[in-house]
């Protein structure tokens, strides 16, 4: 019965935000209007971005958006991951935290303009401390494991410790992990 609750939770926080894509996102247990992403953000997820960016806005902005190669080869052993099909649906690597700014922006208003609720809309942003330690309470697979992940307050969650999860203060080094997002319903009224 658990996993029949968690997986309608899951069905009912899907947002379509990239050309049709879905993403699951799960609700968190102290506030349903904020869902988190269920998996880190992909190579693939942020080539819909870049993408976009090229299409819409040209090249010059397609190139300000991508990752760093550098980081990109020291990673996954491959400096233009957008374009491997073995690194599609790893976590993207190698941003700023202005470029995960600009792709959270940009979610924000794909799936607002491919909306139909009314008055409702969303905000996508970067987790907080809180947010990942309430995903990392409610068993959230990957929050807390091997891989670090950026947050909100430009600090890594590091792992998993004894009593929550660890992090430390984001260095120039930031940009070698991978984030999620999530997402907050609102309402214009």
């Amino acid at each position: 019965m658990k996993k029949l609750v968690v997986v309608l939770m899951v069905i009912t926080c899907a947002t379509a935000w990239a050309e049709g894509k879905k993403t699951s996102q799960i609700p968190l247990k102290s506030d349903k209007s904020v869902c988190i992403d269920a998996n880190m953000v992909t190579v693939a997820d942020y080539k819909a971005y870049v993408d976009y960016l090229r299409k819409v806005s040209g090249d010059a902005y397609a190139e300000m958006a991508m990752p760093d190669a550098d980081i990109c080869k020291s990673v996954y052993g491959k400096a233009n991951i957008m374009n491997e099909a073995a690194c599609q649906q790893k976590p993207i690597v190698g941003l700023s935290w202005e470029q995960i700014r600009a792709y959270c922006s940009w979610r924000t208003d794909r799936d607002n303009a491919q909306s139909k609720k009314g008055n409702e809309y969303v905000i996508y942003s970067l987790p907080t401390m809180s947010h990942m330690q309430e995903a990392f309470d409610m068993g959230i697979e990957g929050v807390g494991g091997s891989l670090a992940e950026m947050t909100a307050e430009m600090k890594l969650i590091v792992g998993a410790g004894t009593y929550g999860l660890k992090s430390e203060v984001a260095t120039e080094e930031a940009g070698k992990f991978g984030f999620r997002c999530v997402m907050q319903k609102l309402s214009r009224e």
